[in-house]
């Protein structure tokens, strides 16, 4: 009996192992397939051109971003630890949050990778709105989020907070979010569209572990039948 425990043993962690590969191989192509959809335009939204003056001026309204840091005179790309807080009309929109502030930038790219304005037309509702979305980080030891404010033609303001993971549920926000999303890694972790570009690297992952995954699930089932009685 003890002999029958150790030979079905490793027979067993092949079987997990091979199940294991299969998972992450299906769990690759759905999300793959995920990031496909978050990329595909939404056919009821209309892009406008993206906002680079500051302040930003939308339907009559008027958005201001003020920080803790001086500007240069001569322009740059230098980036310093700060703070931001929005306006709109004069009013706080949001709290403070930290940033990395470009004091050479008088534009919106002072604040590149840390705040971005995007503009749609409804194609439904025949009106304009704009995304204003910044990357929040609360604490060096805290994940990333992501505030997203949605701003209708008559002021009114719809916001949200965001994980990366959430942020392709919705080719809005998606894009939205798009210039914020450098070296975040949450929203498609093991999305192979990145590997397109180097069809070797696919061979190993999704498709070779997925076929691997097949052999030691096969190999694992040839054997218990081989090992059980009768």
């Amino acid at each position: 009996m003890l002999r029958r425990d150790l030979t079905n043993s490793p027979v067993r962690s092949r079987s997990v192992l091979g199940w294991l590969f299969i998972g992450l191989s299906v769990i690759c192509v759905i999300q793959s397939a995920r990031e496909w959809r978050a990329w595909t335009p939404d056919p009821q939204l209309a892009e406008r051109d993206l906002p680079l003056a500051l302040p930003i001026r939308f339907a009559g309204h008027r958005i201001d971003v003020a920080d803790d840091q001086p500007t240069d005179s001569l322009s740059s790309e230098r980036a310093v630890e700060g703070r931001i807080q929005l306006y709109l009309d004069g009013q706080p929109l949001g709290g403070p949050s930290r940033a990395l502030v470009r004091p050479g930038r008088r534009d919106l790219g002072r604040y590149h990778m840390w705040l971005q304005a995007t503009p749609f037309h409804d194609r439904t509702s025949g009106e304009d709105v704009l995304f204003l979305a910044r990357r929040i980080r609360p604490s060096d030891a805290g994940g990333a989020r992501f505030e997203v404010n949605r701003l209708d033609e008559s002021g009114a303001v719809t916001t949200e907070m965001l994980r990366g993971w959430s942020l392709g549920s919705r080719y809005a926000v998606w894009r939205a979010t798009q210039f914020l999303r450098a070296n975040e890694w949450e929203a498609f972790p093991l999305s192979m569209l990145d590997a397109v570009a180097f069809p070797l690297f696919l061979l190993i992952y999704p498709m070779g572990t997925l076929f691997l995954g097949i052999v030691l699930v096969r190999s694992g089932r040839r054997r218990r039948l081989a090992l059980s009685p009768g």
